[in-house]
């Protein structure tokens, strides 16, 4: 009917009238605007399938564009050709249905209409979900934005032939298969396909009902948050009200991941931010302590990591005696273990928790929403939640320090630096390790193996490559001794020599956090990253240095310490000769944390995902580099 193609007609030009106040694109996008016709003609026919409405986005040709605004309504007058054809389809339409495919290219995420715009255009109308089409498909330039997400799709989509999920970070997609338990490697049926689309569906429909419309584009990424904390499967399972009530609790989450600015990292730990805090100020004695419990998902016995937190408990305790009740829950193994400990700790009054490993990320999100009340912490750097705090060590400032020495020491330009995980903020302390190294030595090379990879033997590695000034990996197991930790070089016998370690003062930062909670100031702690600037990080050199190197270092230390110099400071130039920071500038935080590069005198790579050992996967899973979880 004439009367609904008027309709269509008065809101298209509603929304060319906003765009145009608005400034923004009056008509379709066309694909041939943004791509040369080359590309255009490398498009390569993918299937026929039934795909969302919403990511149609334009039509193909730009002389297509003018009859249609933004939203792929009609603009052309009611006396037209065009709106005479329109109408009729609209009829045959509206009492057959859609009877021939569209045909799509698509690109980046998006579809663009190269037959049948008329008919889509009758479809958006009408409100429909998804369209019949016969997909043509582009694939991008590696240069192009968004190109590495993108073949991460086409990966999924090869097992699980879906446009449902639509993620915007990098590393979701395999992180979500990794969730829901898919097989990259198969192709799914056309029955499993539809219930891992069944599990979003759901999940959308109540995420939907928050009225977050604002967070609508990223409702996938919101249910990978979902997924993480709790499990695909529960997502079919639960009923509707507990789901209702789960998404309710994550709404804040949801929000913080990506409508929020990140909280800003504390780096001084004199600074003290106004905001509101979980503890009132107490008198806090022996009759009433402040109670913090520890949690440990593993035993001391075995692990370097938690005997560093447990010896910082105790000196938080000692050094806060009469104060604070500080109780410890070792051999945690599962999550669920560590869930079951963490609520029983709550239900005994205790309401200041924490978790001292990455991997406990999820428990502790999951406890923190649970128990509004309770302060819950996590040893890890930066993450984006909402209700735990985290805190961790920034060592790519002594870790430069460490380079300066490891430069002067060695007699062949050739240093070896050992690392465990590619977590963020690890790069950094290689690539600053490796800039200490020049600028003691500008003809060193440093020779880069991962301790946590196991198709080559590190030791050997270095032993092929003549390394003798080797910067031994941070997290030596109890049972190896403390040999191949922090600096060391290798005799002409053969014997480790320790020249120098990174120390990193757990119980200061322990005591620091818990005088803040005491003193009401709760929130100047809530997400640290603490260097030498505040004392709980140091160099702690070797009685047989000569006092000529140490008073080098201390110079070095103090121009870092008093901001009069930076490690990370242009020109930096990578492995393939890129420029990663100008001459003059200085990385921000934020850069620094998520560094996925190598520095020009590095020999060595970042290991794919599935090299790492499979415990280190889990750890590299919750915090590691999206570079390398995409590998």
């Amino acid at each position: 009917m004439m009367q609904d193609y008027l309709s269509a007609l008065k809101a298209a030009r509603k929304d060319y009238r906003k765009n145009v106040s608005l400034k923004e694109t009056k008509y379709l996008p066309a694909l041939d605007a943004l791509l040369p016709e080359k590309k255009l003609k490398e498009a390569v026919y993918l299937t026929r399938q039934e795909i969302p409405l919403s990511m149609v986005v334009g039509t193909v040709h730009s002389s297509r564009s003018e009859s249609f605004s933004s939203n792929f309504l009609p603009l052309l007058s009611e006396n037209t050709e065009f709106a005479a054809k329109w109408s009729a389809l609209y009829d045959s339409m509206v009492l057959e249905g859609q009877r021939d495919p569209v045909k799509v290219y698509e690109y980046l995420f998006h579809f663009y209409v190269e037959e049948g715009n008329k008919r889509l255009s009758v479809l958006k109308y009408l409100d429909q979900i998804s369209v019949d089409a016969e997909i043509y498909r582009i694939r991008p330039e590696k240069e192009e934005a968004e190109a590495a997400l993108y073949e991460e799709f086409v990966s999924f989509y090869e097992a699980v032939p879906t446009y449902a999920l639509r993620f915007h970070k990098e590393g979701s997609y395999r992180e979500f298969a990794n969730l829901a338990g898919i097989d990259l490697n198969k192709k799914y049926t056309e029955e499993e396909v539809r219930k891992v689309e069944a599990g979003y569906y759901r999940f959308y429909e109540v995420f939907q009902s928050l009225d977050e419309a604002v967070l609508l584009p990223y409702a996938a990424d919101c249910f990978l948050i979902y997924c993480r904390l709790y499990s695909f499967e529960s997502v079919l399972n639960l009923n509707r009200t507990l789901l209702e009530n789960r998404l309710l609790l994550l709404r804040e989450e949801f929000r913080t991941a990506f409508l929020k600015e990140k909280e800003e990292l504390s780096e001084e730990k004199e600074e003290i931010r106004e905001k509101k805090h979980f503890f009132r100020q107490m008198n806090y004695d022996e009759a009433h302590p402040l109670r913090a419990d520890f949690f440990y998902s593993g035993s001391l016995e075995n692990s370097a990591w938690l005997i560093a937190h447990e010896e910082g408990r105790k000196y938080a305790e000692e050094a806060l005696k009469g104060i604070c009740e500080l109780r410890k829950h070792e051999n945690l193994d599962t999550e669920e273990a560590l869930i079951k400990a963490m609520n029983e700790a709550v239900l005994q009054g205790s309401r200041l928790l924490f978790t001292v490993s990455n991997t406990d990320l999820n428990a502790a999100v999951k406890i923190a929403l649970s128990y509004p009340d309770v302060s819950v912490y996590n040893c890890s750097l930066h993450t984006s939640h909402s209700r735990v705090h985290t805190y961790y060590a920034k060592s790519y400032e002594v870790r430069f320090l460490l380079g300066v020495l490891a430069g002067a020491l060695t007699t062949n330009h050739k240093v070896g630096y050992v690392a465990d995980y590619p977590l963020m903020g690890t790069v950094a302390n290689i690539n600053a390790f490796a800039l200490g190294v020049a600028f003691a030595d500008p003809f060193a090379q440093v020779y880069l193996r991962f301790s946590t990879v196991g198709n080559y033997d590190w030791r050997e590695e270095m032993k092929k490559n003549h390394v003798s000034v080797i910067s031994g990996h941070e997290l030596v197991k109890p049972a190896w001794g403390s040999a191949e930790k922090g600096l060391y070089y290798l005799d002409e016998n053969g014997e480790h020599v320790s020249v120098a370690t990174v120390q990193v003062n757990w119980g200061r930062y322990y005591e620091e956090i818990l005088r803040a909670i005491i003193n009401g100031n709760e929130t100047s702690v809530a997400n640290t990253w603490y260097g030498l600037s505040s004392g709980m990080v140091s160099l702690r050199l070797s009685d047989e240095l000569p006092e000529a190197v140490k008073r080098t270092l201390k110079k070095q230390e103090t121009l870092i310490v008093t901001g009069k110099y930076h490690p990370f400071t242009g020109a930096l130039y990578d492995q393939k000769g890129i420029l990663r920071c100008a001459q003059d500038t200085v990385l921000t935080s934020e850069e620094i944390i998520h560094m996925a590069w190598l520095n020009e005198n590095i020999d060595g790579e970042l290991p794919k995902m599935e090299e790492y050992l499979k415990e280190a996967q889990k750890t590299i899973a919750v915090s590691g580099l999206p570079e390398v979880k995409r590998k």
